[in-house]
Parts: structure tokens; sequence; C-alpha cells
């Protein structure tokens, strides 16, 4: 309808060849197009389609690598909570050590004092031992003197009363 009223002539002389040379140029920009860029285009699609590729590829990988980490980080405060475990149990038994070192320490000491005092007391029992001993050695020698002399006064008097009974024995006999 808008075309009807415009005059034939201006259809044809004008507006006719610059609608075929807009044709003519978007003709040739297609052609551009399909020899310069839709090629490059091409390749940029299959490079971006590569580079998905890959992306998918490495996001499987970092989540991979992300499930390996949190394992390892698992596994790390696993470790940390032996190790502080452990690190809690050796303080005890280092506590425990001190403890019955400090013990063993004061037993050994008294152990000495009482070593000491005994020594002393041994090193004076000794020599009172010794001093009785020298008491008893030297009793011994007046005893075994006397009884030396006893033994004698004893023979000397059986030998009188030998001598006495045998005078009496004659004297009974020859009176």
């Amino acid at each position: 309808m808008g075309f009807a009223l415009l005059p034939p002539d201006l259809l044809e002389k004008k507006f006719t060849p610059v609608i075929e040379r807009l044709l003519t140029s978007i003709q040739q920009t297609a052609d551009v197009y399909n020899q310069t860029y839709a090629p490059q285009l091409e390749d940029l699609i299959t490079s971006m389609q590569k580079a998905t590729d890959g992306t998918n590829v490495q996001t499987a990988q970092i989540s991979r690598l992300r499930q390996i980490l949190d394992a390892a980080a698992k596994a790390a405060q696993s470790l940390e909570e032996h190790l502080t475990m452990w690190r809690t149990k050796d303080e005890e038994r280092v506590a425990t050590v001190d403890r019955e070192l400090e013990l063993l320490r004061r037993t050994l000491a008294i152990v000495r004092e009482e070593a000491e005092q005994n020594g002393q007391l041994l090193t004076k029992l000794s020599r009172e031992a010794e001093a009785e001993l020298g008491a008893v050695h030297t009793h011994r020698q007046a005893l075994e003197a006397e009884l030396a002399t006893s033994r004698k006064l004893v023979s000397e008097m059986h030998a009188s009363l030998v001598s006495m009974a045998s005078l009496v024995v004659e004297k009974l006999n020859g009176s």
C-alpha cells in the first residue's frame, strides 16, 4: 500500500538501483563473511568447544583435587589429634616419672641418712664390741690363769689328801 502512492519511475530509477546495490553489498558482505569470517568463526567455535572440554576436564580435576585436599585435611586433623593425645600422654608420663624420680631422690636421701646413722651406730658398736672383746680376752686370760692355779692347787690338795689318807691308814694299821 505504501508503494502504490509512489510514482513508478521513482521506484524503478531510484529505489530499484539502491535496492540492487544494497543486495549486491549484502551479497558481497555475505561472501566476505563466508570466506573470511565463517572459517574463523568455526575455528573460534572449535577452539571454544575445546576450551570448554578442557575446562570440564579441569573442573573434574579440580573437584578430584578438592576431594583429595579434603581427605588430606581430615587426615592431618586426625594426625594432629593423635599427636596431641600422644603429647598429652607423654607429658603425663613425664610428670609421673618426675614425681617418681623426686620420690626416689627423697627415699635415697632418707636411705643415705639412715645408712650414715647406721654406719655411725655400727662403728660405735664395733668399737664397743672391740672393747668388750678385749675385756673378754683379758678376763679369759685371767680365768685361764685362775684355772691353772686352781688345777695346781687341786692337784696339790689331792696329793696332800692322798698323803694324809695314806698316813691315816698307816696309823690305823700300825697302831
